[in-house]
């Protein structure tokens, strides 16, 4: 059994190299630092069992996009909106992402097609723009299948040239091709088609 990476630990490691008690520790910290960037925090109340739910639910019945619409506001046309949704037939799954990320909207609609299992309503929670970007960083490291996803999307308004676009009001075109290919990114994940990892050299200039 390995054991706890940090100084002066000789208990057994859990999760990362580390014990459960510096792991928690290092979640902590790194929900602090997170909170500090986006404005946004979580609840007292949650655990990282529920983050751990929460992620596994975004895994299974979740969507992780980022997407473009047309904009006569910008000098290229188009604008880029982070978006994080869940959906389920019940209500209390979607309530209870919206009560410990602290926001997002949720919408019913009822389908009716003939199919019976169709006709119940089904909930959507959606959340977009920065929260769903600081979302996206808080579960990208407990995510399986949409980790990748949710790295573009929490990179998404961390750049320099990001930040010199909301100083300037303008959009370098370095700026705006990193963009794009971060909804390639993430529009290859979610179709399953081969893309480079966001952990190649390919892909490193879309996170500087």
């Amino acid at each position: 059994m390995n054991k706890c990476e940090s100084e002066g630990c000789d208990r057994n490691a859990h999760a990362k190299g580390k014990c459960l008690m510096h792991y928690k520790k290092q979640r902590r910290y790194e929900d602090r630092v997170l909170r500090g960037q986006a404005g946004f925090g979580l609840p007292e109340w949650v655990t990282d069992a529920d983050l751990g739910y929460a992620a596994g639910y975004i895994d299974a019945d979740g969507t992780i996009t980022l997407a473009t619409t047309k904009s006569t506001s910008t000098v290229h046309g188009i604008a880029f909106y982070p978006h994080v949704s869940a959906v389920s037939i019940d209500p209390d799954s979607v309530i209870f992402l919206q009560n410990v990320f602290g926001g997002g909207k949720i919408i019913t609609r009822c389908r009716k097609d003939g199919n019976l299992r169709s006709n119940f309503p089904i909930h959507t929670w959606y959340v977009s723009g920065k929260r769903a970007s600081w979302i996206c960083g808080l579960l990208q490291p407990l995510l399986k299948i949409k980790q990748e996803q949710a790295k573009a999307v929490s990179d998404f308004y961390n750049s320099s040239t990001w930040q010199q676009t909301c100083v300037t009001n303008t959009m370098p075109e370095s700026e705006f091709q990193r963009r794009l290919k971060l909804v390639d990114v993430v529009k290859y994940r979610n179709q399953r088609k081969y893309l480079p990892s966001l952990d190649s050299g390919d892909m490193d200039e879309a996170y500087t």
